[in-house]
């Protein structure tokens, strides 16, 4: 029940059930079980984290037979808890993670993890999502000068920040989170990591990890519509149908806008975004995009464009696309935004130019904001719960963390066919 082999977890989970009938025909009370030997190959905690996930899919079933599951610890170097292998003797766990060494550069490191300290939880990676263009730009290493870009990314750079993970081991004094949990939050690509319970968000049942893993773009996503401030009925555009585009379309939805334009040369990622709402859909450059909103709109034209993509040269053009006093929101950040330009029309038009941060979410919850960035989270999970959002056919591709330098080339090389790259630590 600890391998990673899937198909053998479910014979073995199988044979578990069938012993539970058993002792449920004999009158027993306890089925005793091995929970599973140690691979050579598998890192000990991915172990620990599999069978966990086992045991606890063979309790339901025993709970239902009115028997209970008893572990037995037999020599198969298993059922010790991770947290003792460190009280005296050096850490012998190891976790592998994606750096940027350099600009253009990817490497995998492996590096030792320690035990949760006080107040901590030791985690195991399930999936992490690839933001394809943030990591992309963070790679190339290419910014202005006194960008937010430029403060973030310091080279060796740890890549990646949407996780989501499982709870392995807690710290004294835990007592939100406790082994086994399900967890996501603004986390590198790593295998195994510390962290403190209020950086990590508990992930409800019925939504997957690869589902969890959109919590960060979840949360940018969300704070643009917000930053809008969208009223009943209005119609809307949306430039770059990449990750955070998709998740605005939804959101657009949610917030009853009339007519939801979506705005990319690439085909695919338009049939995406009809799939889960655009109204309307351009196949071709923003640039030659005003005829055809003009004709959708009736000659009224936008009241709000967002603008994804994050390349400079897409700004000027969405200018003409929106009304006199409409909006334009931008939400991907240029990292060379000494390339952009206005064009004309921003005064004489009176259009806003709003800006927004995945970063701007209050620490604290108040009558005037509630929305945490924890509060965010919980509302995007609420969303895929009830079936008004849908992420889970938004990814595209799916890798073992050891292939980070070939995906990153890819990547790099052309994203036009990559929505959601997921990184599986499961394949490790």
């Amino acid at each position: 029940m600890a391998s990673q082999d899937e198909d053998l977890r479910q014979r073995g989970l199988q044979t578990l059930q069938a012993g539970c009938q058993v002792a449920k025909a004999y009158g027993a009370r306890v089925c005793l079980v091995v929970a599973g030997l140690q691979e050579p190959e598998t890192e000990y905690v991915r172990s620990y984290a599999t069978a966990l996930d086992s045991l606890r899919a063979g309790a339901e079933y025993a709970a239902d037979l009115g028997v209970i599951i008893g572990v037995e610890n037999v020599p198969s170097n298993f059922s010790f808890n991770p947290i003792l292998v460190y009280e005296n003797e050096e850490p012998k766990m190891k976790s592998r993670c994606v750096v940027f060494p350099e600009p253009g550069k990817v490497e995998v490191w492996e590096e030792d993890v320690t035990p949760p300290g006080p107040g901590e939880v030791l985690c195991a990676a399930m999936k992490s999502l690839i933001s394809i263009g943030t990591e992309t730009y963070c790679l190339r290493g290419v910014f202005d000068p006194g960008t937010n870009w430029g403060e973030w990314v310091q080279f060796p750079f740890r890549a990646g920040y949407s996780m989501a993970a499982q709870v392995i081991a807690v710290g004294h004094g835990v007592t939100d989170l406790k082994e086994g949990d399900r967890v996501a939050g603004w986390i590198v690509h790593q295998g195994f990591f510390r962290a403190q319970p209020d950086q990590l968000y508990s992930v409800p049942d019925g939504v997957s990890d690869e589902e969890a893993t959109w919590n960060c773009l979840a949360v940018t996503t969300q704070l643009g519509v917000r930053r809008a401030q969208h009223s009943l009925g209005e119609n809307v555009g949306v430039v770059g149908l990449g990750m955070l585009g998709q998740l605005v379309v939804q959101y657009l939805v949610l917030s009853g806008a009339r007519k939801i334009v979506a705005i990319d040369p690439v085909q695919s990622r338009l049939d995406m975004a009809q799939a889960h709402g655009a109204t309307h859909t351009l196949a071709l450059d923003v640039r030659q995009a005003r005829s055809a909103i003009d004709e959708i709109t009736a000659g009224k034209m936008l009241d709000v464009i967002y603008e994804i993509t994050g390349h400079p040269a897409v700004l000027a053009p969405c200018i003409p696309l929106v009304r006199k006093l409409g909006r334009i929101v931008l939400l991907g950040d240029t990292p060379t935004p000494t390339q952009q330009c206005l064009g004309p029309g921003v005064v004489s038009d009176s259009i806003a130019i709003l800006g927004i941060h995945g970063s701007m979410t209050p620490a604290q919850p108040s009558e005037f904001n509630p929305w945490t960035r924890r509060e965010c989270v919980m509302l995007f999970f609420d969303y895929l719960l009830q079936g008004r959002m849908k992420v889970s056919d938004l990814i595209t591709h799916r890798y073992s963390p050891m292939r980070a330098p070939e995906v990153y080339a890819g990547l790099v090389q052309d994203r036009s066919a990559s929505v959601g790259n997921i990184f599986d630590w499961n394949l490790l």
